[in-house]
């Protein structure tokens, strides 16, 4: 997906983009919490947390492999 994105948008939006996946994954302690139900406790939030990491970081990955 990010090497389509790639693709389709212009180089300054490209550039936006990747700065804006990286803040995410920089602050990823404070954006990817929320997205994970408060029932959730110990290893599987633990587990939660890092796909979701996992998920954003391939996606800034595909795009930067452009």
């Amino acid at each position: 997906m990010g090497k389509d994105i790639c693709h389709k948008f212009s180089d300054r939006t490209i550039t936006e983009l990747d700065q804006i996946l990286s803040q995410i994954l920089e602050d990823s302690d404070r954006y990817f919490p929320p997205l994970i139900p408060r029932s959730v406790e110990g290893n599987e939030w633990d587990s939660k947390f890092d796909k979701i990491f996992q998920r954003w970081s391939i996606f800034y990955e595909g795009m930067k492999a452009t």
